[in-house]
């Protein structure tokens, strides 16, 4: 039986869902509020990540539900990132600045998955651009 440990000076060993409490927005605080335990500059680098496909997440599926984070939802929009171009007709995102953000997802897929475990969706089934070596939902999916 795995024991669970508080990583922060949060006073709660798991955060407790009020009733619907299913939007991902509801999830990034607990997580910043229970489990990142990184340097505020790192945080804030990863609150942007984060946002970011929140952002994209509200405006492909008009929701932040969990059940509306899909394998394909990731996909585009990894390739969202990859295609997005400045107005001087450059990438927005390097390579590097995409593995990061992703790997951001993954961290947090991951502990999202850790807790949520039992509740029916799609959100982290098993598919080429999450899983494998450094990809998305290598560790989340497994049950």
């Amino acid at each position: 039986m795995a024991q669970n440990t508080a990583r922060k000076n949060s006073g709660a060993l798991v955060p407790q869902r009020a009733g619907g409490q299913e939007g991902l927005g509801w999830w990034v605080a607990q997580y910043f509020q229970h489990a990142v335990t990184t340097s505020p500059a790192s945080q804030q680098v990863q609150r942007r990540d984060l946002g970011l496909f929140l952002r994209y997440l509200q405006t492909e599926e008009g929701t932040d539900q969990r059940l509306a984070w899909t394998p394909r939802l990731v996909r585009a929009f990894q390739q969202h990132l990859r295609q997005t171009l400045t107005p001087e007709g450059r990438r927005t995102w390097s390579d590097k600045t995409i593995q990061r953000i992703l790997a951001h997802l993954k961290t947090f897929a991951t502990w999202v998955h850790a807790y949520s475990r039992g509740l029916e969706g799609p959100w982290c089934a098993e598919s080429p651009a999450l899983t494998g070596p450094g990809r998305l939902c290598q560790d989340a999916c497994t049950l």
